[in-house]
């Protein structure tokens, strides 16, 4: 753990935990042992009602008058509700689905299934949808939060877990979520958790998200960095002039502008794929194209057959790849580098420089800088507002700033280091923030299962 990292978990962690003076075995192997006076029990014997799966109907409407509707992809990993997602459902057919304070949320299948939501009124006025399961919680008996932090904790994912194997469709039942075991201690002591939690985790939270404001801010200033040496030069006290393109401005003296067409070899669609399974020519999609480089693992596969027939979509190393349709990632690029057969699909525009005129990694840097991410996201779109897609004639007459090839390669050359230099920096607090969530799901985990003695610990 570097030093840095060691003085986070110090404002936050003490130097040891005490534990309760007297255990006992659980009998459950996810729990292991607990306090004395502690006991297991299942999820349904702290209920008031039957586990209860949501409403089978469609989202179609957006009245702020009636409940909203509550689905799974409406709920952020912290558990809030989204703005921007908002759906209801009117008042007669959300009747008997309307939610109450405390009540808790499980999601039943998909990539999505274990995530919990607790609801409470400052929300308004809601009902679930049916990929979701409500729990409500017998008060007498346990905390709705308590058992909230319960779902946080490694405890709760183990056993979960434990059904699913890596060849079936992941899916958690009302049946299965009853049988969870829950380590409960009295009213008083789930008081003393809670208390605990929400005062340890409040620290963590807020050390991870001045964290992440760090890594907005590291990366708004390699964006201004790039921007300003792709554009305007490397040089602060060059003489400028006038570009003639009002949107441009000024440039160094040497530099000029022209359209795209002028400076590239070839700007195109790829191709509509023969998809198999598996084969020796990889198929690029939408999916596959990020800043940072290629996924590969979204990665798709043409059918065998002669390359020459595929020769429009073919992918030439060092050609630039553009996301072309979708309103989500249109504009996004990549460098092509992959030492293997490669075609683009049809929603992907190619570019391919002369390199006599633009090398292509100039080329990358200019077309992600917010100037030209605006120009191509606004202006050089054509279609519907459901289905715009980038128009290559209007891209191909997008003027670019052309500096002559050595300074280029000097922009890039910088570029590159000080990429290097702020990815370093923005990787390692990442990776502070991973072991921050690390020990959050650890404390979260001892608190609940008792493995800490949290009564004298609240900070």
């Amino acid at each position: 753990m570097s030093e840095e990292i060691t003085k986070d978990f110090e404002k936050i962690a003490p130097k040891r935990w005490k534990r309760y003076p007297l255990y006992k075995d659980s009998g459950i192997e996810w729990i292991g042992e607990i306090p004395k006076g502690w006991k297991v029990t299942k999820l349904k014997w702290l209920s008031t009602e039957p586990l209860k799966y949501g409403l089978n109907e469609p989202a179609s409407e957006s009245n702020q008058n009636d409940p909203r509707y509550v689905r799974i992809t409406d709920i952020t990993d912290e558990g809030i509700l989204r703005d921007d997602t908002f759906k209801s459902i009117p008042q007669d057919v959300a009747k008997g689905y309307l939610l109450e304070e405390g009540d808790l949320l499980f999601a039943r299948s998909g990539a999505t299934v274990g995530k919990t939501f607790i609801y409470n009124h400052s929300w308004g006025v809601g009902c679930f949808a049916g990929y979701l399961i409500r729990f409500r919680a017998d008060a007498s008996k346990v905390s709705a939060r308590y058992l909230y932090y319960f779902t946080k904790s490694s405890a709760y994912w183990n056993w979960l877990n434990s059904s699913f194997t890596k060849s079936t469709i992941q899916n958690a039942s009302a049946d299965k979520y009853k049988s969870l075991p829950v380590s409960v201690p009295n009213i008083e002591s789930q008081r003393e958790v809670l208390n605990f939690l929400d005062e340890s985790c409040k620290r963590i939270d807020s050390l991870i998200s001045k964290k992440q404001r760090l890594i907005e801010l590291l990366k708004e200033k390699r964006a201004a960095i790039i921007s300003r040496a792709v554009t305007k030069g490397l040089d602060p006290n060059a003489p400028m002039k006038d570009s003639g393109v009002e949107w441009i401005g000024e440039i160094p003296e040497g530099w000029d502008v022209a359209k795209l067409k002028r400076v590239v070899n070839h700007v195109g669609r790829g191709i509509s794929p023969k998809y198999a399974e598996k084969s020796s020519i990889a198929v690029i999609n939408q999916a596959c194209i990020y800043w940072e480089g290629i996924s590969e693992d979204d990665l798709k596969y043409h059918e065998e057959t002669d390359i020459s027939e595929l020769r429009k979509g073919l992918l030439k190393k060092g050609d630039l790849l553009l996301n072309s349709t979708g309103t989500g990632t249109l504009g996004r690029a990549l460098l092509f580098n992959l030492d293997r057969v490669c075609i683009a699909d049809s929603h992907v525009t190619i570019v391919r420089c002369n390199r006599k005129l633009m090398i292509p990694s100039f080329l990358r840097l200019l077309v992600e800088t917010p100037l030209y991410q605006s120009k191509i996201l606004n202006e050089l779109v054509a279609g519907s507002t459901n289905q715009i897609e980038l128009s290559r004639e209007k891209l191909r007459n997008l003027i670019v700033v052309l500096p002559h090839i050595e300074e280029q390669e000097r922009i890039v050359a910088y570029a590159t280091e000080r990429n290097h230099k702020l990815d370093s920096f923005i990787s390692k607090i990442e990776k502070s923030i991973e072991l921050l969530k690390e020990y959050r799901s650890a404390l979260i985990t001892a608190a609940v299962t008792g493995k800490i003695d949290v009564r004298e610990e609240v900070p």
